[in-house]
């Protein structure tokens, strides 16, 4: 089925797939998301949705395992001083 016309438009569908995804990655300790979606505009919305969400460092699969590791060694190489050659 789905949502109602009148709940459409809101952010409620990716408002929930991103807590699924928070629950995935904090109770379960999933490593990593895999996503099929239907061909229909409405699922390739949320989904690009959640694709910006993450792209922005925001929402639940921005915080996944893997992301944290990653950013934390980007931000180590960062932290860094460079060596000057001689």
């Amino acid at each position: 089925m789905g949502l109602l016309p009148a709940y459409w438009r809101r952010g409620l569908a990716t408002e929930a797939a991103d807590a699924v995804l928070r629950d995935a990655f904090d109770r379960l300790a999933a490593p990593e998301i895999v996503a099929a979606r239907a061909p229909t505009a409405k699922v390739i919305n949320i989904m690009d949705a959640l694709k910006k969400s993450v792209q922005q460092g925001k929402g639940a699969a921005a915080k996944s395992p893997a992301k944290r590791a990653a950013a934390k060694s980007k931000k180590t190489a960062k932290a860094a001083p460079k060596r000057k050659s001689a």
